[in-house]
């Protein structure tokens, strides 16, 4: 019996130490983090990039491939500055966008 209760302990210890462990992480969140993967970098990137860098980022569209679209998972430097003012094929989208938007959707970006 003693060595139930002691399993029962352990195990409530871990439980609780693991619920304070995601809730930190959740609330250490910067703000365009929760706005990405509560869905608005995930929807400023279906409407401006989705349909030259897919769904899924890969650059495997009809018009990814005509252009030559990189895959967004290999985004690395000033991804930020890339939205904002384009390279090569991509148009910039600093006059559609404000700087808010880049960011969430830079999040979304690398989220994926």
């Amino acid at each position: 019996m003693k060595m139930l209760m002691k399993k029962i302990a352990f195990i409530t210890i871990i439980a609780f130490a693991a619920i304070a462990v995601g809730t930190t992480l959740v609330k250490g969140k910067t703000s365009e983090t929760r706005a990405a993967l509560s869905g608005d970098g995930a929807k400023l990137y279906r409407t401006n990039c989705a349909s030259c860098h897919g769904a899924d980022g890969s650059g495997n569209t009809p018009i990814g491939k005509k252009l030559g679209a990189k895959p967004l998972r290999q985004a690395r430097g000033d991804v930020a500055g890339v939205i904002k003012n384009g390279r090569g094929k991509m148009p910039g989208f600093g006059k559609r966008l404000n700087d808010s938007q880049i960011q969430e959707l830079v999040q979304y970006i690398r989220s994926m």
